[in-house]
This record gives structure tokens, C-alpha cells and sequence, in this order.
């Protein structure tokens, strides 16, 4: 991985944002080319399954033991199991 030629590893860049007719207003936005990580990843280093996002989706089956008397609206969070995960309870 390489640091970021556009915000030079900060991960966000001040943009120039219109607020009206003449008027701007300053902000720190995400950078655009790193997504705000700071970093890109070189065309030869890229995963061929995730294109150099980092993330991949999957889905599993999974068998969770639930507590008595848990609503089916209560959200359960698996450990190791990446950024987001949708479970859906079957009774």
C-alpha cells in the first residue's frame, strides 16, 4: 500500500463548498480516491475478489442460541463476523 498522492495520507481534504450566490464556506470532507483511509492500493497489489475495497460480501448460515423471552426486533451482534451483519430470527 501506498500513502495517498491527493490528501498525502490525512484521509480528508478541504473543500470549497457553494452556500449561496458568491458566498462559499470551507470543509474537510473524506478524501475522494482513498475513501478517507489514508492509503491506496497499488494496481498490482489489488485482490482479484474484492478489487482493493477490503470488504466482501458473503452470506452465512449461522445458529445463534437465544436467550428466553428475547423480542424478535433485538439485535444481536456476532463477533468476527466483519462490518455489518442483518440476522434474521426464525421461531
Amino acid at each position: 500500500m501506498a500513502i495517498c498522492s491527493a490528501c498525502n495520507g490525512e484521509k480528508h481534504a478541504e473543500r470549497l463548498i457553494q452556500v449561496g450566490p458568491g458566498m462559499f464556506a470551507r470543509a474537510d470532507v473524506p478524501c475522494e480516491d482513498c475513501r478517507g483511509t489514508g492509503e491506496n492500493v497499488s494496481e498490482e497489489d489489488k485482490c482479484q475478489t474484492c478489487k482493493g475495497e477490503k470488504i466482501m460480501e458473503d452470506k452465512k448460515d449461522l445458529s445463534i442460541k437465544l436467550d428466553p423471552g428475547v423480542p424478535p426486533s433485538h439485535v444481536y451482534t456476532v463477533a468476527g463476523e466483519g462490518h455489518e451483519i442483518v440476522i434474521r430470527i426464525f421461531q
